[in-house]
């Protein structure tokens, strides 16, 4: 079965020229996806919807939230953040 599934496959990659169909790219309301912006200015990626913007500093790792009127704000990533320990 693996066999005939195999020879299918490189027979119509072959009868294609060695070519992959490209298939035309979905606009994202097509499929039901809300749309979305994602921007980069400088240490600031910023992911943004109809009512929530996420924005995430790259050079410390905080984020900032915003979802209607609401708003949270995570800090800044520190050396404290990961604590190991040794086990024995």
């Amino acid at each position: 079965m693996r066999s005939a599934l195999a020879a299918a496959l490189l027979t119509s990659i072959a009868a294609a020229g060695g070519q992959t169909p490209q298939l035309p790219a979905l606009d994202r309301g097509a499929w039901g996806a809300r749309p979305v912006s994602v921007g980069h200015d400088g240490t600031r990626w910023t992911i943004a919807a109809a009512r929530t913007r996420v924005t995430i500093n790259t050079s410390t790792l905080a984020i900032d939230v915003h979802a209607g009127s609401a708003q949270w704000t995570t800090m800044p990533s520190s050396s404290r953040d990961l604590f190991t320990i040794e086990v024995r």
